[in-house]
């Protein structure tokens, strides 16, 4: 929806208000032409500051989201694949490597690799890390 809007009505000043939260759902949400974000848990203080700064012409984002106007693109090398996320998913539910292999119908090597590669973008050394960063990314509940 946000990005029809976006994209067919571009004089149009979109401030997303909505339960959900994750850096990378503020970054997409930036990235189709939204002008700011305001997570319901605000108080209501902070939405109608997201509304005039967003009717002022300016980007509104909680101060814990500022980093994404300040760095454009700064989770680009964080995205993971649809194939990283269903592994992540499925270590984050206790599936030894065997498990996840077998349930994907995949090599215990091929999880491996993938592992390797998440623990490499989300620069963390074991799977309690890898799961910390998926859970603040988003990726996981």
């Amino acid at each position: 929806m946000y990005e029809y809007v976006c994209k067919n009505y571009p004089g149009l000043k979109v401030l997303a208000f909505t339960t959900l939260s994750s850096p990378v759902l503020v970054e997409n949400l930036i990235s189709m032409g939204v002008k700011g974000y305001v997570n319901k848990s605000q108080p209501e203080s902070d939405l109608i500051a997201a509304i005039k700064t967003v009717a002022a012409g300016h980007f509104y984002l909680p101060p814990d989201y500022d980093f994404l106007l300040k760095n454009p693109g700064a989770l680009d090398s964080i995205t993971l694949s649809e194939r990283e996320i269903q592994i992540l998913q499925l270590v984050a539910r206790e599936f030894t490597t065997n498990d996840v292999a077998q349930q994907l119908g995949i090599s215990v090597n091929t999880v491996e690799n993938h592992r390797k590669r998440i623990f490499t973008k989300l620069q963390v050394k074991n799977v309690a890390g890898m799961v910390r960063e998926a859970v603040k990314l988003g990726y996981i509940n």
